[in-house]
């Protein structure tokens, strides 16, 4: 049967569900991201430093072998104690990134530091890997 009011029951239904939708928990779902990273080097060392904001220390590991080095982490984004997310365009963020550098680096030497939501990681090369001069004798 048809009534008057048979389309703004309609509308107000569409609009109901969507007004819910929007104020309902958002579930969040980790990704994976890739932190920007600038790499340097020099005659003795490496210098990488890695866009990770948001992410903490503990969330951060550095590994290194004889010729490469992987950084990788994740950022939490829950919601504070006592409160629950009704909205949320953050979200849990998972990174991993991994570089051969093509010569051997000095494993025990490796430093980190986390500073305004930038990692920098200095890599010493090994010393038999750091060029030296040699010297020319006449003869």
């Amino acid at each position: 049967m048809l009534t008057p009011f048979r389309s703004f029951d309609h509308t107000f239904g569409l609009l109901d569900r969507e007004m819910a939708r929007a104020f309902a928990p958002q579930q969040r779902v980790a990704r994976t991201s890739v932190p920007r990273i600038d790499l340097f080097e020099g005659p003795a060392s490496f210098l990488l430093q890695a866009e990770v904001p948001g992410a903490k220390l503990e969330d951060i590991e550095v590994l290194v072998d004889e010729e490469g080095l992987e950084i990788r982490g994740h950022k939490k984004t829950d919601a504070p104690e006592g409160f629950e997310a009704r909205f949320s365009e953050r979200v849990a963020t998972e990174f991993s990134r991994k570089f051969a550098l093509g010569v051997k680096v000095d494993a025990s030497g490796v430093t980190a530091t986390l500073k305004d939501g930038v990692l920098s990681v200095s890599v010493p090369k090994a010393k038999d890997a750091t060029p030296r001069a040699i010297p020319i004798q006449t003869g």
